[in-house]
């Protein structure tokens, strides 16, 4: 297939107790990364002489922020600094398997096809001691458009993610998209791969995350039921609301580079719920939603109507 340029896009904060784990697992990879560019937002322990030390091992490069720049412009600031062909995304406190890259990169190569494209894969969770506690079965790979636009849940992980220069080009061109819409990076970089290249979800679980006190999405929190159900987004079952504001800001920046009329159909729904006040008017829009099947259609009702009731009862 020819040479190629793998580049590791990692941000970091205050992360000395595992970034070694991390940067280790990094540098065992089974397809070794050509470059590890690491963007340090102004941590005060010792994490920049962790990067100093494999600076000298490895050759990784670093660069400190003069001040914060918070979570999405730090991981854009260190994909722009990438120079590979395909940039793969890190965390700094989580542990690689050691055929990640080999296997992210295979698949995007082959479903590219000069399109911007992205890949994803699962995780198996860890907690602050790399013991396992949660282990989930491989399930099948999926790149339907329609499951990475209305899934319930976000299948673009940031750390699982790998994408060709194409896609980090254009996710670079309209980054302010992402940060006006107050949401997070990786669900940005997963949505414009869909509606403009090509998303695919590979079903292995590729890396171990880590659950610990100090990490900004992984911490494990025990809700009561009526924290659960004031948290919840407008609908259950549906896509989360803070993903729909997201679709709202991202497709009016690329709608010109949109080739299949049904994913912008789909979106222009899907903003309609986003601003849509009315219960009642918004279910009629899920009904009109071709890629819901029939059963998920009343499910989404039923649960969103349930839970509703439950909120005025607790």
């Amino acid at each position: 297939m020819g040479k190629v340029k793998v580049s590791i896009a990692m941000a970091t904060y205050n992360g000395e107790r595992f970034l070694r784990k991390q940067l280790d697992s990094l540098f065992s990879q089974t397809r070794r990364p050509d470059e590890v560019v690491v963007c340090d937002d102004n941590s005060s322990d010792g994490t920049i002489d962790i990067l100093k030390e494999y600076k000298l091992k490895y050759g990784l490069r670093y660069y400190v922020n003069s001040s914060s720049l918070g979570v999405n412009r730090n991981f854009f600031k260190a994909i722009e600094l990438c120079t590979g062909d395909y940039i793969a995304i890190c965390d700094q406190d989580d542990i690689w398997l050691p055929n990640k890259i080999e296997i992210s990169l295979s698949k995007l190569r082959e479903i590219e096809n000069d399109d911007p494209a992205l890949v994803s894969s699962l995780c198996n969770h860890i907690d602050a001691t790399d013991e396992i506690i949660l282990e989930l079965p491989t399930q099948k790979d999926s790149s339907s458009y329609a499951e990475n636009l209305l899934g319930s849940v976000n299948i673009s992980q940031g750390c699982s993610l790998m994408m060709n220069k194409s896609l980090r080009n254009a996710i670079l061109s309209k980054k302010e998209s992402c940060i006006n819409a107050n949401g997070m990076y990786d669900s940005y970089i997963g949505l414009v791969a869909t509606l403009i290249g090509k998303k695919y979800n590979i079903g292995m679980r590729l890396m171990l995350y880590r659950h610990h006190d100090k990490n900004v999405l992984g911490q494990i929190k025990k809700l009561t039921l009526k924290e659960k159900l004031l948290n919840q987004t407008r609908f259950k079952g549906f896509v989360h609301d803070k993903r729909l504001q997201s679709i709202s800001y991202v497709y009016p920046e690329f709608k010109e580079k949109i080739t299949d009329k049904k994913i912008g159909n789909l979106c222009q729904y899907l903003i309609k719920i986003y601003y849509e006040k009315s219960l009642v008017t918004s279910f009629l829009i899920i009904f009109k939603i071709k890629e819901l099947s029939l059963g998920r259609k009343f499910a989404i009702i039923i649960k969103t109507c349930f839970v509703n009731i439950l909120k005025f009862i607790i």
